[in-house]
């Protein structure tokens, strides 16, 4: 169970963005969609989303290019706490921003280092190298 759980008004306003997208678009929502119902921003959005699929009130659907969620079980709301407490939703919040920061950082270091023309460099040389060698054996003899 998660330790950080959303209130059960930010809950329902949750399940009630993707129950209204699911009407309008016939699919189930992605975060941006209902981040825009809502009027939230997008990390507010994703964690939100991700506690209440830990929590069992939504179910995650996730391909490699996005993820949508439908309900799954709305009645667990009742067991969220009334509020939440003071601080603790801009916390994640905020790391998640770091950790993001972070992962941008690490990324831009990446390209602008050259690291990867570098890497890309000795991948075709030692392409070249293995076509070289390729080329000098001479083919057996069918049986």
């Amino acid at each position: 169970m998660p330790t950080l759980l959303p209130s059960q008004p930010k809950a329902q306003l949750a399940v009630a963005a993707i129950r209204i997208a699911l009407h309008r678009g016939g699919c189930p929502p992605r975060p941006d969609e209902i981040a825009a119902l809502l009027d939230w921003g997008d990390a507010e959005t994703l964690v939100v989303l991700r506690q209440l699929v830990d929590f069992g009130v939504l179910r995650m659907h996730e391909t490699p290019f996005e993820a949508r969620f439908e309900v799954e079980d709305h009645r667990k709301i009742e067991e969220l706490p009334l509020q939440e407490k003071e601080g603790e939703l801009q916390e994640e919040v905020e790391s998640f921003h770091r950790k993001s920061e972070i992962r941008h950082k690490e990324l831009d270091r990446m390209f602008s280092s050259g690291d990867l023309e570098q890497r890309k460099k000795k991948e075709m040389e030692r392409l070249e190298q293995q076509f070289s060698e390729f080329k000098k054996k001479k083919p057996r003899p069918p049986l």
